[in-house]
This record gives structure tokens, sequence and C-alpha cells, in this order.
């Protein structure tokens, strides 16, 4: 009977932290992904100016949103 008991304490105790951790897996998130993620200018002569366009993609389930954009 105790075993029981405390089996069924354990379980009651345990749920709401299962249950946060599957609603946690149903989040919808944006997913960059970019058709070409690296692009090597080689070797560039000072002064000379570079363009190069990426294609970016959401493949996720909301809205991406590009806040802030640096050359690396």
């Amino acid at each position: 009977m105790k075993k029981s008991f405390f089996s069924i304490l354990c379980a009651m105790a345990f749920f709401p932290l299962f249950f946060h951790l599957a609603l946690a897996q149903d989040v919808k998130k944006p997913r960059l992904v970019l058709k070409t993620p690296i692009f090597d200018v080689g070797e560039v002569d000072e002064g000379k100016v570079i363009k190069h366009t990426f294609t970016v993609y959401n493949r996720g389930d909301t809205t991406l949103q590009i806040k802030n954009v640096r050359p690396g």
C-alpha cells in the first residue's frame, strides 16, 4: 500500500514538469536558412568594393525578423 501511494505521489509531483517540457516542444520559431552560407572573395585590393547578395529563406513557423547585419 505504501509503495502504491508513493508511486502515485511521485507521478503527481513530476507531471507538471513533463507537461511543461511537452508544451515547450510546440513553440513556433523562425528558422533562417541561407542558400549559400559562405562566400569567399579571395584576395581583394585595398579600396576595392565587393558586393554579394545572400538569399535568405525563413523555413520556420513564424515571421523572421532580421534586426542587425554586420560584415564579418
